[in-house]
């Protein structure tokens, strides 16, 4: 989740941190 935290801070758009965020729980539902 740290992950995630750290993409939304860094990237200040707020759409590409949503499809950062919707990906990694995409991976993370996969395992």
């Amino acid at each position: 989740m740290l992950i995630v935290f750290y993409s939304l801070t860094k990237e200040k758009k707020e759409n590409n941190a949503i499809k950062h965020f919707y990906s990694n729980m995409e991976m993370l539902s996969m395992i």
